[in-house]
């Protein structure tokens, strides 16, 4: 049966105000800056850790209604990186857009990024019925060089375990 869709939503919505409200905390884990990190790429990893956590909370939910994850595989989306447009905006971020989320995987995740944002995301079914590996990338500098951020989601016993990256530790 799985988690009703209100409390989903409930917990994606205390979840993103957490994340919005961390910076004025000041000490909440995660949201201080590292030592020799600049604020480009600071602000990467948090967009990062927080389109991967809504991931995660999206996963767990369909797989706890249809005991599988999506089978379809997705490829980078957008298909572009940010800094080959010439639609940047400030902090290296492109435009959103309701479009590039179309592909049958995003859609039964209801992921889909119409605002600004630095961040592409990739999803691979390696297993669907037990993993699958999610990352998000991005070139915070626009310099060439990408970032990779992995989410892998695991399936035992008709739980959903997740692994994030150590760089994001959003645990």
């Amino acid at each position: 049966m799985g988690t009703p869709r209100w409390i989903v939503i409930a917990c994606a919505c205390a979840c993103a105000w957490a994340v919005a409200a961390a910076p004025a905390c000041g000490k909440a884990k995660g949201y201080e800056r590292e030592p020799g990190v600049d604020r480009l790429t600071w602000k990467h990893r948090k967009e990062a850790k927080r389109l991967l956590l809504e991931v995660a909370m999206n996963l767990e939910s369909y797989f706890g209604e249809l005991g599988k994850f999506p089978p379809d595989p997705e490829p980078l989306t957008p298909a572009f990186s940010c800094c080959e447009k010439r639609d940047l905006y400030e902090d290296n971020t492109c435009a959103g857009s309701a479009s590039y989320w179309s592909g049958p995987t995003w859609k039964s995740l209801h992921v889909e990024i119409d605002t600004a944002h630095s961040v592409r995301l990739a999803y691979d079914a390696v297993d669907p019925s037990r993993e699958v590996v999610v990352r998000a990338v991005g070139d915070p500098q626009c310099d060439g060089t990408e970032d990779s951020y992995t989410l892998k989601a695991t399936a035992e016993g008709g739980k959903v375990a997740f692994t994030f990256d150590e760089r994001l530790d959003p645990f």
